[in-house]
């Protein structure tokens, strides 16, 4: 198996056995890499200069931002975010907590699980995907209220976003 040479993730070839555990350790270094996004230790432009340098390198593409959450849920209010490439996996993590968000494309729901179970309703079209919360039940199997919070757009809060994607 490959590596990155910048995060050291998984790369693996056709012949290479995936195991879970391989995509825990990514999935830790992903998450401390949002962490120090998160607290403002990587800078705007280390990420631009980061996506300049991955340009150059074949066809992997890499873009990130932030939404400021509006307060609203549900099928009528969803989620919209809209990337410079088509999407290959969107990672999504709240400012001050509410965990992270792991979106790949191909896929119609996304659940969240802590002691709630979150699904959500997903729409990939082009270069953007849509979300809304669909239902929320407690890891016991009793059902919650869907809110603002269980899908990632309370009011006024901050989210940001790393996009994996491809040059066409």
């Amino acid at each position: 198996m490959n590596r990155t040479s910048s995060y050291n993730l998984c790369q693996w070839e056709e012949t290479d056995r995936v195991r879970r555990t391989d995509f825990n350790e990514d999935n830790v270094k992903i998450d401390q890499a949002l962490g120090a996004l998160r607290d403002g230790k990587a800078e705007a432009a280390a990420l631009s200069a980061l996506s300049v340098a991955m340009a150059g390198k074949g066809n992997c593409r890499v873009a990130a931002g932030s939404y400021t959450g509006s307060g609203t849920f549900g099928e009528n209010s969803p989620n919209t975010l809209t990337f410079p490439f088509k999407p290959l996996l969107v990672v999504i993590s709240a400012n001050s907590g509410g965990g992270i968000a792991v979106l790949i494309p191909g896929t119609e729901e996304y659940r969240y699980i802590t002691d709630l179970v979150h699904t959500w309703s997903l729409t990939w079209t082009g270069n953007s995907v849509s979300w809304y919360i669909k239902r929320v039940n407690w890891a016991s199997g009793s059902s919650g209220s869907p809110s603002d919070y269980s899908q990632m757009n309370v009011g006024n809060m901050v989210y940001r976003y790393v996009v994996f994607g491809k040059n066409d």
